[in-house]
């Protein structure tokens, strides 16, 4: 995909001075945010507006609920939700993403015909969790054909999120995102949490990663042709 920087005002503080929730810099402004939510809006209202019972929303929550709870408002398309984390009890990070909540799979399969899957997240910080959602979702199907008698297709699979941190190419199908933001830059806001803080935010703050090999440069966030689409980069923005 396509990318533009831009996004950290000149005056902005660097990101090596936040280490910690309290020092955090923002990194996407709320109007920004704001309007690359519209963005996401305006590309899942094209591809369902006419066969809307054909989708199912599913936010893979926590991180993807503020996301999922915008994306059903405006398009009013039925909602599913799921719980993946790749915390354990203690809040520390796992390798591989666990399944905390299954979704409702009569609510994939309608009726006999297989719903496509919208995927909500806040922020995609690898491809392990949307992938393993794919993995468990198509078991779930598997299983339904087995107790109906009926081979079902795979669903569709897209996901609609805030922010991609994925590097290079991802394997995740259909993905789209208004906001790329370096690896090395931990966020939260709009549905992503910073020590189960933050949430809350409309806009996106971030700290530097302890893990982080070097320093991420201005600016800390790219637009991708999702959002050029519809909104242009304010001027005060500064743009390489």
């Amino acid at each position: 995909m396509n990318l533009v920087l831009c996004g950290v005002k000149e005056r902005s503080p660097n990101i090596e001075k936040a280490v910690n929730f309290e020092s955090a810099i923002e990194i996407i402004p709320e109007e920004i945010c704001k309007f690359g939510l519209e963005a996401l809006e305006f590309e899942l209202a094209l591809l369902t507006n006419k066969n809307p019972k054909d989708f199912v929303v599913i936010p893979i929550m926590d991180g993807g609920a503020r996301v999922g709870g915008v994306l059903t408002g405006f398009t009013r398309l039925a909602t599913n939700p799921m719980k993946m984390s790749h915390y354990d009890s203690q809040n520390k990070r796992i390798e591989k993403p666990v399944c905390e909540l299954a979704p409702d799979i009569d609510k994939i399969i309608v009726s006999g015909k297989v719903r496509q899957v919208i995927f909500a997240e806040g922020v995609v910080e690898t491809e392990g969790t949307v992938l393993e959602s794919i993995d468990l979702i198509n078991k779930l199907v598997e299983e339904k054909g087995h107790k109906d008698g009926i081979i079902y297709p795979y669903p569709i699979y897209r996901t609609y999120s805030l922010i991609s941190k994925v590097e290079g190419y991802s394997r995740i199908p259909n993905f789209i995102y208004p906001f790329w933001v370096d690896s090395k830059i931990w966020v939260h806001g709009w549905g992503v949490d910073n020590g189960k803080r933050g949430r809350e935010m409309n806009s996106i703050l971030g700290v530097l990663s302890p893990f982080a090999k070097n320093i991420p440069q201005k600016p800390y966030f790219r637009t991708t042709p999702i959002y050029r689409k519809y909104f242009e980069t304010p001027t005060d923005f500064k743009k390489c």
